[in-house]
């Protein structure tokens, strides 16, 4: 191999002959005990690389590290009769356990929000703060010389929102009271906005922004309430970023059917798509139609194929896509979402095996 996976992965994110596909891929906890029992291997990530070099992980990933100031919501969350069970995130919003495999049940610490004034006197993390982010630069610049390509993650912009005040609140207020969601918004985004700012001046080879903002069947609100709320926010972070580094890669999550909104991620400089769902979007029509402005990264189904295909028809798929979306570049193949528990290990072992196979250029 000439490069290295940071350079191949840029390469190919910029469309410009990547020597292979690159790829990635995650557990959730249940699956990723289940596979350390029967393959008897406690590294995964060893276990499931292949033995050419384009066929191995080569994506890490940048984070804040932990607070050392975090916030107590328990008050939020006083009168629960299962307050003691709560998991509380670094944002507020709390989890409960489940009684389905990973699953929780969230609660919503400004649920019963009454006023503006809840909103606004509602207390910030310190994700923004200096020293959460002081050692990035080294971070990055040891797995850039270890071979890697380095993303990072700045934060949801509409998933925090409506994790602290609630999805169904938080839907009724886009219409009821916009006021409330554009504070709430703005507190959110500039925070994220200076994690752009760490991410990307740490050397940071791709951004990664998003919200699940899509259904299957379209989105989640209308495409005119994302444009009002969310699209000038989308627009600042990578005006932000680019300004910073012209050359960063910008990528952008969400699940669902989200057609609408492409153009107008285009349009405000978007890079990557991420996932692709092919249960309600077509990776093949996306690319025939988008294919010179974005690439695209994941597109292998977890509501379909991973669990639920065979070994060959996994392998059938993968190939596919290799052979027509990753077409002269413009691919990242990922499955769509962490492989939940249903996946078995022979699929996760056919789609290495189809990259390997079928992954160089």
């Amino acid at each position: 191999m000439s490069m290295s996976y940071r350079e191949n992965l840029v390469r190919a994110m910029k469309r410009n002959h990547p020597e292979f596909i690159p790829f990635e891929f995650s557990f959730v906890a249940p699956l990723a005990e289940r596979l350390k029992k029967e393959t008897g291997c406690d590294n995964l990530e060893e276990y499931f690389n292949r033995e050419s070099y384009h066929a191995r992980m080569g994506i890490k990933n940048v984070a804040a590290a932990p607070t050392r100031n975090p916030n107590d919501y328990r008050r939020y969350f006083a009168a629960l009769p299962y307050r003691d069970e709560l998991i509380i995130s670094e944002w507020g919003s709390a989890n409960r356990p489940g009684d389905f495999m990973h699953f929780t049940h969230m609660e919503s610490p400004l649920k019963n929000a009454s006023s503006l004034r809840d909103i606004e006197k509602f207390t910030e993390p310190d994700v923004d703060a200096p020293y959460r982010w002081v050692n990035a630069r080294k971070q990055v610049d040891k797995l850039h010389a270890q071979g890697y390509a380095v993303t990072g993650f700045s934060g949801h912009t509409f998933e925090t929102a409506w994790q602290i005040r609630g999805m169904e609140e938080f839907l009724a207020d886009m219409y009821l009271n916009k006021s409330w969601c554009e504070c709430l918004n703005a507190r959110i985004a500039l925070k994220n906005l200076e994690c752009v700012k760490y991410i990307v001046g740490a050397g940071a080879d791709v951004l990664r922004l998003g919200d699940d903002v899509g259904m299957q069947t379209g989105m989640m609100f209308s495409p005119e309430l994302w444009r009002e709320l969310y699209k000038p926010w989308m627009k600042k972070y990578i005006e932000t970023a680019k300004g910073i580094n012209p050359d960063i890669l910008v990528w952008y999550h969400s699940d669902g059917k989200i057609y609408d909104i492409i153009p107008d991620l285009i349009e405000i400089g978007l890079d990557i798509l991420n996932p692709v769902q092919p249960e309600c979007m077509d990776p093949f029509e996306l690319k025939k139609k988008y294919g010179n402005k974005l690439s695209f990264w994941g597109v292998i189904g977890t509501q379909t194929t991973m669990p639920f295909a065979s070994a060959k028809e996994v392998k059938d798929t993968v190939k596919n896509y290799i052979k027509g979306i990753g077409k002269d570049g413009g691919l990242c193949l990922a499955p769509t979402h962490v492989l939940e528990p249903e996946v078995p290990l022979e699929n996760i072992n056919a789609m290495m095996d189809a990259i390997e196979e079928y992954g160089r250029y």
